[in-house]
């Protein structure tokens, strides 16, 4: 009975398997007639192409790097339930985010983004989808946060990363021979630029809440 059973599960899982090295393989078939994208090997329901990047766990960026050295410029991926394109070229992305840009304006709906903004996404400038909303949105805010190249906007923004080096300058020469520099240090000098910036008001590189404040922000968008 048990040896029928376990017969029984491994033709089962043959079966499988075979099923979806078939629509793979024909899937393949049919990217290659509408002259899409390469892909990085075997796409499985929900995982996608996650296989692809298992020996790369530590640092999927170097992943990354070697589908683009090995498909190219342009590589399509599917992670989860999400497809999208890898690209690697200045050439394509312009393309993707000028010349075709209201066809990849739109952004992927993650949970944590939407916790982050009461529920709805579409309340986060940069995350919301695009429209002629965001549009408006986009070109008000543009004027203050990317100031025109002289304007008194942009002498107090310059003032304002100046200001900041100087103050990280400081605190690394205090610490002489020993550099304690962490990626939150650096997050929070940017931190303090816009902070000085739009709210004439920047804060200590000490201040444990700011600094909490800053990591969390900075691992819910990264997802970690």
């Amino acid at each position: 009975m048990i040896s029928l059973s376990a017969s029984w599960l491994s033709g089962f899982w043959c079966i499988v398997i075979g099923i979806l090295f078939y629509l793979n393989f024909n899937k393949s078939k049919e990217d290659k007639k509408r002259n899409d994208p390469p892909t990085p090997g075997l796409c499985l329901p929900i995982v996608g192409h996650m296989l692809s990047l298992v020996k790369y766990a530590n640092d999927p960026w170097k992943g990354f790097d070697s589908f683009r050295k090995k498909f190219g410029d342009v590589v399509y991926m599917r992670l989860g339930g999400y497809d999208f394109l890898l690209i690697s070229s200045v050439k394509h992305m312009k393309e993707v985010l000028i010349t075709k840009g209201e066809l990849f304006a739109n952004r992927p709906h993650f949970e944590r983004y939407k916790s982050v903004f009461g529920g709805d996404q579409e309340n986060a400038l940069a995350l919301c989808d695009w429209s002629e909303l965001q549009k408006q949105r986009r070109t008000m805010a543009q004027a203050s946060i990317i100031p025109r190249y002289g304007s008194k906007l942009f002498e107090n923004l310059d003032t304002c990363i100046n200001e900041e080096m100087l103050i990280l300058n400081a605190i690394l020469t205090d610490q002489r021979d020993v550099i304690k520099l962490s990626k939150l240090d650096i997050l929070v000098s940017t931190f303090n630029i816009f902070s000085n910036y739009l709210c004439s008001q920047r804060f200590d590189y000490g201040n444990e809440e700011m600094r909490k404040q800053i990591h969390d922000y900075d691992a819910i968008f990264l997802g970690y």
